[in-house]
């Protein structure tokens, strides 16, 4: 959703590529194995730890990625996975068009800095320095020779709202794209954590949006109209001229109910039966990897210095039945209110101490923990091993009950 971005909307929706045949143009013509083409060079700008790659290999397409990416964390971790060959760990802004023009990619993908758009931040925009590598991007795509033909952009919400959001379809539309944007959640593709980003898709204007009409901005202060979520299965195939897409079967992740399992407010997640959906939330208890059994599981403990706060009363605690947990920070672990949800396991595995005294979250020490990294992974849509029948990421490959998917799988350095 990388990023940490499903490829299912990439897919399912028209928005899977049609360079050298891929899942949704082999399948129309009828002629190509969409899994036997050669590799799509695709340039990951913002890199990261190859969230982006990742998505677009479960849509199907064989991927060839040059790599640009400053952070040494996220460096160890991509190069760990795809290896260091592409991998270039430049300042995008010393980049020339030159160099662009050069890669001959005609996939890109950005995840560019979300401090400047973020509404806990100071709202400067294309006045914060962190801006600033977007804004070459915009610069290189008025002057490349060559543009790609399909750009994939994520950010925070309210990247929508935002001057540079609003330079970057300028340069869009002069160099001939048409786009479609959506605010979308993990929930909205069964993964039960709340984390809704805004994502643009642009595209040449040879390729068109054959099933994903147009919208119109729904909010003034709204630089273009977004879609807040996508159809389930029964709707899959309806074309733009019924204008049956998206509304009859979607479910706003801004709908809320009672968990049935802890008792908080939680988005609401459709009944499977009710909606024929193709996305059904998964429980947190299937993300799980550490057992209230397991020697590793005290490493993640909540410590009980953590506990005696009152602030601690902020912790945001999900049980393993819930299909909900909140957007996981880089402060998660180190502050409490905001930064991501706890697990409560289901046996306590540690004491309060004698002297601690009485506390408001007393009866809450030994029962909470952290999810460890390959637990947030899971929840983030990352495949940390190859999927038996169901799929999850639900990805191009067709997989038969007791198959292993033929997806990338993704692993955490030591």
């Amino acid at each position: 959703f990388g990023s940490r971005r499903g490829a299912h909307f990439l897919d399912d929706f028209g928005l899977g590529f049609a360079f050298h045949m891929d899942a949704r143009l082999a399948e129309e013509t009828g002629n190509v194995d969409p899994l036997a083409v050669h590799p799509t060079r695709v340039l990951e700008l913002f890199a990261g730890v190859g969230g982006m790659r990742l998505a677009l290999s479960y849509a199907g397409l064989e991927v060839q990625s040059v790599a640009v990416e400053v952070s040494t964390s996220a460096l160890r971790v991509y190069s760990h996975n795809f290896g260091t060959k592409d991998l270039v760990s430049r300042d995008l802004r010393c980049l020339s068009t030159a160099w662009f023009e050069k890669q001959r990619c005609p996939i890109w993908t950005m995840s560019p800095p979300c401090q400047p758009y973020t509404r806990q931040g100071k709202g400067q925009d294309v006045k914060d320095v962190r801006a600033s590598p977007l804004l070459h991007i915009l610069d290189v795509l008025r002057e490349i020779p060559t543009p790609p033909e399909a750009i994939v952009l994520e950010n925070v919400q309210n990247f929508e709202r935002s001057e540079s959001c609003a330079q970057l379809l300028d340069v869009l539309g002069a160099r001939g794209y048409s786009w479609r944007s959506f605010l979308l959640s993990p929930q909205q593709f069964g993964f039960p954590n709340a984390r809704r980003r805004f994502y643009l898709v642009a595209k040449r204007e040879c390729w068109t949006f054959r099933s994903v009409p147009e919208t119109p901005a729904k909010d003034s202060r709204d630089v273009c109209g977004s879609w807040w979520s996508l159809p389930c299965s029964r709707v899959r195939t309806s074309t733009v001229e019924n204008q049956q897409w998206p509304d009859e079967c979607t479910v706003s992740s801004e709908t809320r109910a009672e968990c049935s399992s802890c008792g908080q407010s939680a988005p609401l997640v459709m009944d499977e039966q009710a909606c024929g959906c193709a996305y059904q939330v998964c429980p947190i208890g299937d993300f799980l990897q550490l057992s209230a059994d397991g020697e590793k599981v005290h490493e993640w403990m909540i410590p009980e210095t953590t506990m005696r706060k009152e602030s601690a009363r902020c912790l945001d605690v999900v049980h393993a039945a819930c299909c909900h947990s909140e957007c996981f920070t880089k402060a998660y672990g180190r502050y409490i209110d905001g930064t991501g949800s706890v697990y409560r396991m289901s046996r306590r595995v540690a004491q309060p101490s004698v002297d601690a005294g009485e506390y408001t979250m007393q009866d809450y020490f030994g029962f909470v923990r952290y999810f460890c990294p390959s637990e947030e992974a899971r929840l983030l849509g990352f495949k940390l091993e190859p999927c038996k029948g169901v799929c999850l990421p639900r990805c191009g490959h067709e997989v038969a009950a007791g198959e292993v998917c033929r997806c990338s799988t993704f692993s955490l350095p030591e």
